[in-house]
């Protein structure tokens, strides 16, 4: 019976969408997965920007947009993981809100990025309904089943 409880909650914590590992770790994590992401998007954005006419773009400025967004990414990241890991730490549970409190640090890092405080509400009020959206589908991306879409609403009809 306690290998069973032991493997089962093994096996939760392998699909479970938070995040695993100290806050140090998650930090990390989080700021390196970003800076990559950043500057992949750097990259494209600096690539689809129209060149002056009858110029180039300089080298310079294609690396400071790739490290700008790498920056930005990377530092939304960060601050996601370490709202998340405090929040959780601080409360002793794992749930929502924690996600939602990390929403609103990477909404805040955005506003910063920006200058602007509104922009800074806007960012958090955005990825908190999408953060709780992700969580509350467990975190997944595929299509479900009709059988899966009736336990989980009441509105869609499997027969159809």
């Amino acid at each position: 019976w306690c290998f069973q409880t032991h493997l089962a909650e093994s096996t939760m914590a392998q699909n479970s969408i938070a995040p695993q590992g100290s806050l140090g770790e998650r930090l990390v994590s989080a700021a390196a997965l970003g800076a990559v992401g950043g500057g992949f998007f750097g990259a494209v954005k600096t690539s689809w920007q129209n060149s002056p006419v009858g110029g180039t773009v300089p080298f310079s400025h294609t690396v400071k947009t790739i490290g700008r967004s790498s920056l930005l990414f990377s530092s939304v990241g960060g601050a996601w993981a370490v709202g998340h890991g405090l929040s959780e730490s601080l409360r002793g549970v794992d749930d929502t809100f924690n996600t939602v409190i990390g929403a609103c640090c990477s909404g805040v890092v955005v506003g910063a990025f920006g200058r602007s405080a509104l922009l800074a509400a806007g960012a958090a009020g955005a990825m908190s309904a999408i953060a709780i959206l992700v969580d509350l589908s467990g975190g997944r991306l595929d299509q479900r089943t009709p059988e899966q879409l009736a336990r989980v609403t009441t509105f869609h009809d499997p027969s159809q």
